[in-house]
């Protein structure tokens, strides 16, 4: 579900701000590429649904990219 949110907010304004904080901003568009990137090496790893996943990440950025793409 929020993942189908997320999609569907890249679809509609994807250069709008998603994440801004720490020096950091990234648009829905680079948020969804990163999420893409960090699902397909889980896939690539063939864990599946329930396969458990630890993030080990200091608040950022990366550890809601990481998040969403687990």
């Amino acid at each position: 579900m929020i993942l189908q949110l997320l999609w569907d907010r890249i679809e509609a304004r994807p250069d709008a701000i998603a994440i801004a904080g720490e020096g950091v901003e990234w648009t829905y568009r680079e948020l969804g590429m990163r999420v893409r990137q960090i699902a397909g090496r889980l896939a690539h790893l063939q864990l599946g649904l329930d396969d458990r996943v630890a993030l080990c990440i200091e608040r950022s950025p990366e550890l809601i990219a990481s998040i969403l793409g687990v």
